[in-house]
């Protein structure tokens, strides 16, 4: 293999999934986890973070500092912002597979404190690939 491959995300293989799938929420305009605490925030200090920035991610430190961010809201959104086009179990496995170990990550990282929801684009699609995973077992 060539020395310039990068192989982004290695660190999460064999992390665990969640046990059962997490609950989605409905898709709603939500700052981005970089944002400060601001007058939107009085209602409650919720941010997201993109699932295709957690993807690109090259190393557990720049993961760490993300989840430090999140630790300041009362809430915390996984926001599915791609779905995998290809219908293959293949990819669609991994893709569930990876997802749910971003979220088991994020949620154990931020937890008891803070509530981890997660949101996707195309909430029907998402449910449906994932849904089939879990029942595959």
């Amino acid at each position: 293999m060539k020395s310039t491959y990068k192989l982004l995300g290695v660190f999460w293989d064999q992390r665990p999934i969640p046990e059962e799938f997490p609950e989605l929420v409905d898709c709603e305009e939500i700052q981005d986890y970089r944002e400060e605490y601001n007058l939107f925030d009085l209602a409650g200090y919720r941010r997201e973070v993109k699932l295709t920035e957690l993807l690109s991610i090259e190393n557990v430190e720049k993961l760490n500092s993300i989840i430090k961010l999140l630790r300041k809201c009362d809430k915390a959104y996984l926001h599915i912002d791609y779905i995998p086009r290809c219908e293959l179990p293949v990819v669609c496995n991994f893709f569930v597979r990876r997802t749910m170990q971003i979220y088991r990550y994020i949620k154990e990282s931020v937890q008891p404190e803070i509530e981890v929801f997660v949101m996707a684009d195309d909430r029907e699609r998402f449910e449906s690939i994932c849904r089939e995973h879990y029942t595959s077992k």
